[in-house]
């Protein structure tokens, strides 16, 4: 579920009685905050088995796309979290 289908569920679902609009807003910062634990373990098993993949490329293969032996065992060697691509 995008993130926008989960603001626009829970702040224009029917008002329940008693609840403020700040018990709303609590409860979408809680999915949002689940959302993005699993969007982080999707990024991260993906991260692990692309940095196993590259380690089993042969030698041939690695110098075809511009890297060493030691390049891809140093990217294989860095742990799951450590996601290149997201902004410090």
């Amino acid at each position: 579920m995008k993130t926008s289908h989960v603001v626009m569920d829970v702040l224009h679902t029917p008002r329940e009685e008693g609840i403020s609009l700040l018990h709303r807003a609590q409860r979408l910062l809680r999915q949002l905050r689940r959302w993005k634990t699993l969007h982080d373990q999707r990024r991260w098993k993906t991260l692990h088995d692309q940095r196993h993949q590259l380690a089993s490329l042969s030698d041939a293969m690695l110098k075809d796309i511009g890297l060493s032996r030691a390049d891809a065992e140093r990217e294989a060697s860095r742990p799951f979290w450590d996601d290149p691509g997201k902004p410090l």
